[in-house]
């Protein structure tokens, strides 16, 4: 079909009215159609109702929705610079692991990284949060802990946090989210 077939039957109009819209009046639509679909995806539409690129585009907007999901959680239980580190992590398991991934392998990867990875050369975002928790009582010992021991534990609950969190997600979602 030809430009003008598929747009007189897409809009059920005559081909002078056709003429009419594109050479003098310059209606924008055409210009939009030209700009979102070929003319393949719109010949496509008029013979099934549908475009697959759409529906493909429709089917991956929730697999979409739930790699922000998971990447927004990610930050929420550290921060950006933790969970970019993380998901370093995440995607080198993914390669040396010949492409797939083995939860209880990168559980004990995550656990036994140095602690560069979860609080050393945290950004601002992250120090904010240690404000509060510089120096702590603590009531085994009497005393009050020093900040390198508020800071491992911090450490740690964040660690424990990430990595309760990957183990949550389903292992499709985190080979997407490395792929993404």
């Amino acid at each position: 079909m030809t430009k003008e077939q598929i747009m007189v039957e897409l809009f059920e109009f005559s081909a002078p009215t056709y003429y009419k819209w594109t050479k003098k009046e310059k209606r924008k639509i055409f210009d939009l159609l030209n700009y979102a679909f070929t003319l393949e995806e719109l010949e496509e539409y008029l013979a099934s109702g549908k475009i697959q690129k759409i529906e493909i585009i429709s089917n991956n907007e929730g697999l979409v929705n739930k790699i922000k999901e998971f990447k927004n959680e990610l930050i929420e239980n550290s921060n950006t610079f933790i969970a970019n580190n993380v998901l370093e992590k995440i995607k080198e398991h993914y390669i040396n692991n010949d492409k797939k991934i083995d939860i209880e392998e990168l559980r004990f990867e995550l656990f036994n990284l140095n602690n560069y990875y979860f609080i050393e050369c945290a950004d601002e975002e992250f120090v904010e949060k240690l404000n509060d928790f510089d120096m702590r009582y603590n009531s085994y010992t009497n005393s009050l802990d020093s900040e390198d021991k508020t800071l491992d534990t911090i450490s740690s609950l964040t660690r424990y946090k990430v990595i309760t969190h990957i183990e949550r997600t389903p292992k499709e979602i985190l080979e997407l989210v490395i792929n993404f």
